[in-house]
């Protein structure tokens, strides 16, 4: 709605003032939802409700500290931030209200904490759904009747909306009437901060590049570039970054209950990375086939710009799936301090490659050079994960890779030289081909079959 009603400058002015205070967040939470996730996992598997509820009580205090903490980081910093983002200080009360924000969001990420970590995933499902929806409802008419001005209103009541409906989903989860004394909440929050905060700043260092990105598009060429640079970015990393993000859900905290049985890990590990693969892939053929029509549907005609450099992000999701299924391990093993470094090492190179390739082919150039920043971060990962803990990708998951890697290059291939009749033919046939041998290969892991059949039987049921 962003993209049709406001246009390319006004889905850039969107992404400079958000991605900042995505930045900030990150900086002043220390990861304390991710670590708070590590910590509940395991108690709550185990059924220890008392160990469980003074984790929750000690995050939800530190997510007062840490949010008021944010608050005052963005107000102190507003004139520096709206001199960054927009070269003059005419922002500086817009940033200084989205400190709110900051706060809300804070707390929200300390519910989706609680939900992942008790795996309550229906929940966490609808709380996603519901704001959404409700969120779309109350902003649309903003952006319709005050253009940019309803921005930053947008993001404060979609920030309300969310946090409201996670806080309404945890308040379901039964928590014993405990106390934590001051010196308990620091001793506890001392431990969730000294993992999460290294994690934290490897979200930060992710999020300070695309703010980089974001800054040197903007100084080169203006607020229509970063619009289009951001906006292929959110219908490719983010749209199928749901995908990653939906089995995180599940996959963080299972490999967390593993983290002391290697051989266990490695399966999980394999497992993974293979049904998010067979998944993926036949995503990833559908969406580059349709991708002009995709830009038209989410944006509209005057993003078709972004066509091309869309469709190399597209293709560079596969590599952005093996690492996303093997990045987890060291989080897992409780191994921050590697993270981070990986998460520098990686971020440096997509950051170089953005911005070598947009000097040298605009936004083509910029997705040519994310995708071999995507495959080098690839390569360190998999070698430092196999040499420091043995884990590593078995054939079985090599040869489902190389196999639907097959098609998709094949695909890409066609999408870059024939003609739009022939793409969408061509396209259709060879996902339709990825789709069916994910489909066999789904079916021989898990039981596809069986699966659908106790679905309908259920359904026919009830």
């Amino acid at each position: 709605m962003i993209a049709v009603l406001l246009g390319k400058a006004g889905y850039g002015i969107n992404n400079l003032y958000q991605s900042p205070i995505n930045l900030i967040t990150s900086l002043t939470n220390m990861g304390l939802n991710f670590s708070a996730t590590r910590d509940i996992a395991p108690v709550y598997a185990k059924g220890d409700m008392h160990t469980f509820s003074i984790i929750v009580k000690t995050l939800q205090k530190w997510m007062w500290i840490t949010g008021l903490l944010g608050v005052a980081v963005t107000i102190a910093l507003a004139p520096i931030l709206s001199r960054s983002s927009f070269d003059d200080n005419s922002h500086t009360w817009t940033f200084v209200c989205l400190s709110a924000v900051l706060l809300l969001m804070t707390f929200n990420w300390g519910q989706v904490a609680i939900l992942q970590g008790a795996r309550k995933h229906k929940e966490y499902a609808k709380s996603i759904m519901l704001s959404s929806l409700v969120g779309l409802i109350i902003v649309v008419p903003l952006y319709y009747f005050w253009g940019n001005d309803g921005i930053a209103p947008a993001l404060i009541l979609s920030a309300i909306v969310t946090t409201f409906f996670s806080w309404y989903y945890v308040r379901k989860i039964p928590v014993l009437p405990v106390t934590v004394t001051e010196k308990e909440l620091f001793e506890k929050g001392k431990v969730m901060i000294k993992f999460g905060i290294m994690y934290n700043m490897g979200t930060l260092i992710s999020q300070l590049t695309y703010y980089m990105t974001l800054l040197f598009i903007a100084g080169q060429s203006g607020e229509d570039q970063v619009g289009l640079f951001s906006s292929g970015w959110s219908i490719t990393n983010q749209y199928l970054g749901l995908i990653f993000a939906a089995m995180t859900v599940d996959y963080f905290p299972k490999l967390a209950t593993l983290q002391d049985d290697v051989g266990k890990m490695k399966d999980a590990v394999n497992e993974q990375g293979e049904i998010a693969i067979l998944i993926v892939v036949p995503l990833i053929i559908l969406y580059m086939t349709f991708m002009p029509i995709v830009i038209q549907l989410l944006l509209s005609s005057e993003f078709m710009p972004i066509l091309v450099y869309s469709r190399w992000l597209t293709m560079g999701m596969i590599i952005k799936t093996a690492s996303w299924a093997l990045g987890y391990v060291t989080l897992a093993k409780g191994d921050t301090k590697r993270f981070f470094f990986l998460e520098i090492f990686g971020n440096a190179i997509i950051l170089a490659g953005s911005i070598v390739g947009y000097y040298f082919g605009n936004l083509e150039g910029i997705g040519i050079g994310i995708v071999s920043g995507f495959l080098i971060n690839y390569l360190v990962i998999t070698i430092y994960v196999k040499l420091k803990y043995r884990i590593f990708f078995a054939k079985e998951f090599q040869k489902v890779f190389l196999i639907q890697l097959a098609v998709l290059v094949v695909a890409f291939v066609i999408t870059c030289c024939l003609p739009a009749i022939w793409i969408y033919t061509l396209g259709s046939g060879l996902f339709l081909l990825s789709l069916l041998y994910s489909l066999r290969c789904l079916n021989e892991r898990i039981g596809l079959k069986e699966l659908f059949r106790n679905y309908l039987k259920n359904k026919k049921n009830h």
